[in-house]
């Protein structure tokens, strides 16, 4: 078990929770109440309202992107190159991870 941070779309601190192997950024996100982890389709990689930005270093402490994941996040306000889906990453290791949460449109 780890500690997941959360980030507002500022890059200050609004909360931090629990985070086991088991969960996804977007389940903790939503269990937890954090403002812009909306998760419209539930997980379903469709809808990119789970959208998350990581550092270079956190990636990695997550499983890797997919193809069909970078398409969803390239029509999303605010991609980059550490855009990721919050409802796809999952923990490869018990670890802490500081994620934030880019500004909703």
């Amino acid at each position: 078990m780890g500690n997941i941070t959360f980030l507002d779309e500022h890059g200050e601190e609004s909360l931090t929770a629990d985070m086991s192997m088991d969960d996804t950024v977007m389940e903790v996100g939503r269990r937890e109440g954090v403002r812009g982890i909306i998760a419209e389709c539930g997980g379903v990689m469709s809808c990119g309202t789970c959208h998350v930005w990581l550092e270079p270093d956190v990636n990695e402490k997550f499983e890797p992107k997919e193809d069909v994941e970078d398409e969803v996040l390239a029509e999303l306000h605010g991609y980059c190159e550490n855009s990721r889906l919050g409802c796809q990453l999952y923990l490869v290791e018990d670890a802490d991870v500081v994620v934030q949460v880019p500004e909703r449109l």
